[in-house]
């Protein structure tokens, strides 16, 4: 028995590989900007985001198909919202679904993080669009974590430098 990290371990147990050289090669890149979308805010400013089907693509093309997954953590929880445009008068959302999503890659620790869904009307689909939207952002917002390669560089608000590596 070894102690590691405060932990006792078993001897001749192999420790985690974690991830691949390959594979932290692709994470190490720079996200292309063809995946990157644009939208803007009701204050007029423009954000940045990457889509759903691009992240689960990122995804698969790095992590291999059968190299990662996505669960639910819990229940999609719906929580009515009444968010009101005053100076049109108009009625912007009238609720919120939240997700939590739990991303496992083979080799890593899981990651978890939390998303959300608007609901613009009272219309099944509606509510339909705003519960999945919610564990899609979910579920993106857990990829993250492994970096610009899942749009993690878009939520900053500062500028983004490049950093080149000195030839050796």
């Amino acid at each position: 028995w070894t102690n590691l990290f405060g932990r006792l371990t078993r001897p001749n147990r192999k420790p985690t590989q974690g991830l691949s050289r390959h594979t932290l090669g692709f994470l190490a890149q720079p996200l292309s900007s063809d995946l990157v979308g644009e939208r803007e805010l009701g204050d007029g400013r423009t954000v940045q985001y990457l889509e759903g089907w691009a992240a689960i693509e990122q995804a698969n093309r790095i992590f291999g198909f059968d190299g990662w997954g996505a669960e639910l953590v819990g229940e999609v929880h719906y929580h009515p919202v009444r968010h009101v445009d005053v100076s049109r008068e108009e009625q912007l959302v009238t609720g919120m679904y939240r997700a939590t999503v739990r991303v496992r890659v083979k080799g890593c620790m899981p990651k978890t993080d939390v998303g959300c869904g608007f609901v613009r009307a009272e219309t099944p689909e509606e509510h339909e669009t705003a519960m999945k939207g919610a564990v899609t952002d979910a579920t993106k917002r857990a990829l993250r974590y492994f970096g610009d390669q899942f749009g993690n560089g878009l939520y900053s608000s500062r500028p983004r430098t490049t950093s080149v590596e000195a030839p050796s």
